[in-house]
């Protein structure tokens, strides 16, 4: 059977960071702990949460151009939301978003990813994929969070998530109140 373009991805990816620790995030990481199939969203890409020096950057860039990817790399603010990400692009293959944890309390998502069975990858926790959602707080990000809640809801330990996003910035309490969190 023929492999998939985002399995031939993943592949690509653990290849080329295959010396740092990384996991899923993103819509893609979310499919991955639903268990209810209409609650899967489809996506045109995959992002990852790489631990790795910001001197690295570029080394990683040249590695994924040399594997057939269109590279390029956005150096931000350490202020911005997001201040240092790697954009993958291809003709065969989905687009990658590989961004880079400098803060602690990102690098400690990296840590707690789980190997999920059917996942030959680590995938960011449900807590920490929720986090990560309501970070970002788009319409979408809300939506992937309350299907997350809806389909695994035993699972999640809803009161670990709103003492982690307050430690993290506590102006984000008015996204856990749209979410009823």
């Amino acid at each position: 059977m023929a492999k998939s373009s985002y399995t031939r991805a993943i592949e690509v990816v653990k290849r080329v960071l295959k010396n740092y620790d990384y996991v899923m995030i993103g819509a893609q990481g979310v499919n991955a702990w639903v268990v209810d199939e209409d609650k899967i969203r489809a996506t045109r890409d995959i992002d990852f949460l790489l631990d790795a020096p910001e001197e690295s950057a570029m080394d990683i860039c040249q590695k994924f151009r040399d594997a057939g990817y269109t590279a390029h790399l956005r150096i931000g603010k350490k202020s911005d939301e997001i201040p240092l990400y790697i954009r993958l692009t291809s003709d065969i293959y989905p687009q990658i978003d590989i961004v880079f944890a400098l803060k602690q309390w990102e690098k400690k998502i990296i840590k707690n990813g789980k190997k999920l069975k059917d996942f030959n990858i680590k995938i960011a926790s449900i807590e920490d994929l929720i986090i990560l959602k309501i970070i970002a707080g788009s319409d979408r990000d809300f939506i992937d969070i309350k299907n997350l809640i809806a389909d695994r809801q035993t699972d999640i330990n809803l009161k670990a998530v709103k003492k982690k996003i307050l430690e993290i910035d506590k102006k984000l309490l008015k996204r856990l109140k749209l979410l009823n969190l």
